[in-house]
């Protein structure tokens, strides 16, 4: 599996990310790990 494959399949199926989570902050796509802790209120994980 590539890795835009795994991407995508996370992004189709979010119980798939082990490592990480998809998820929106103000309607854009963010990783869990990516968010500045002042933010943290803000995001919203993504459901599939």
């Amino acid at each position: 599996m590539t890795y835009f494959e795994g991407v995508a399949d996370m992004l189709e199926v979010p119980a798939l990310a082990v490592r990480d989570k998809p998820g929106w902050i103000g309607g854009q796509l963010v990783w869990g790990s990516m968010i500045d802790p002042s933010q943290e209120d803000r995001w919203q994980p993504l459901t599939g």
